[in-house]
């Protein structure tokens, strides 16, 4: 899993996915490719996190590459390009929660790790389950 973008946006999407996995996530160079991945390691008493770390440790030690990056237009996950898109202009954003792979009009989450660990739901039922 790589992080598309400037120096300050990598570190802002590191953060809200460290937030959202409660993790330390340390990046480096994989495959030619800066700003991956390299180490995962979970926040002491994260049990509560388990099923979204489990699913972020599948993406990340996928032989597939995901990333992460801005996005101008909307939020998404793109399994075309398995990219998990946040919006650049978050701020004020009230995203639909997911139930299964389905977005629904449940809780709404507006923070970038919320956000972020919602379209990393979706990256690990599509691209690594192939769920519609």
């Amino acid at each position: 899993m790589c992080f598309n973008g400037d120096a300050a946006k990598v570190n802002s999407l590191k953060a809200g996915l460290q937030g959202a996995t409660h993790s330390a996530i340390t990046l480096g160079r994989v495959n030619g490719r800066d700003n991956c991945v390299t180490k995962f390691t979970p926040d002491a008493h994260s049990e509560a996190f388990a099923d979204i770390q489990q699913a972020f440790t599948a993406l990340v030690g996928s032989p597939d590459t995901y990333s992460v990056s801005y996005s101008y237009a909307y939020p998404e996950y793109d399994p075309s390009t398995r990219t998990m898109w946040l919006l650049d202009n978050w701020n004020g954003l009230s995203y639909r929660s997911l139930m299964g792979s389905t977005c629904t009009g449940g809780t709404t989450y507006s923070q970038p790790g919320q956000i972020l660990a919602h379209e990393l739901s979706h990256a690990f039922s599509i691209g690594i389950h192939g769920a519609p």
